[in-house]
């Protein structure tokens, strides 16, 4: 027989749950509005507890630190790319055309969240080794996703033979970095097409 109010204590346990992780998703939610309207080093963990309408040390009852929701933040939008990766129609047939596919759509997820990104990249400097080994596993996942679907162009073998992958993606991803510091004052058309180019030249100086 179960005993009495076992089923009330299981049902409390399941709210107080509940309650913790609404609260940790208003905290995420709230880290990462700031953080786009701010900056990284702008935002405050008070701020961030007033916004997600709780105290400063719940805040940090959820999260280590700051740098940890900015970690967060991050993972989340590593995996919504791998999944956008993972899940595009790919048209293109040879590696080239492919490529420059590839680029564009992490491009324009990096352009249309670049006050985030812009945020991410300060950050960087100063995240510890424990963040750098979960962003290098995104990339490393990130890759592996690229690879997969260039493989199924026809010449990709070709393509392998001729140029270093592994160097190119990183030439690639650094680029896109630089890009996001003029996206402030260049069209994004111009920017598309700098990248355009970029693969070109990757694949023409691997010919």
């Amino acid at each position: 027989m179960e005993p009495i109010g076992s089923s009330r204590r299981i049902s409390r346990g399941g709210q107080r749950a509940q309650q913790r992780d609404a609260t940790h998703q208003r905290i995420f939610e709230a880290a990462r509005k700031l953080f786009i309207e701010k900056g990284y080093f702008d935002t405050r963990s008070q701020d961030i507890a007033k916004e997600a309408g709780c105290s400063a040390g719940s805040v940090f009852a959820h999260f280590e630190s700051k740098a940890k929701i900015m970690a967060a933040v991050m993972v989340d939008v590593y995996e919504r790319r791998l999944v956008l990766l993972r899940s595009a129609p790919w048209q293109c047939l040879d590696a080239r055309g492919r490529l420059r596919e590839i680029v564009l759509l992490l491009w324009r997820d990096n352009y249309q969240n670049r006050d985030l990104m812009r945020a991410f990249y300060s950050y960087t400097w100063f995240h510890d080794q424990e963040d750098e080994t979960v962003f290098n596993r995104y990339l490393v996942e990130r890759n592996a996703a690229i690879i997969k679907i260039m493989a199924e162009t026809s010449d990709w073998n070709e393509v392998c033979g001729s140029c270093d992958v592994e160097l190119t993606f990183q030439l690639i991803h650094a680029y896109h970095e630089n890009l996001l510091r003029q996206a402030t004052f260049t069209p994004a058309e111009v920017l598309e097409e700098k990248l355009c180019l970029a693969v070109d030249y990757l694949f023409d100086a691997g010919a």
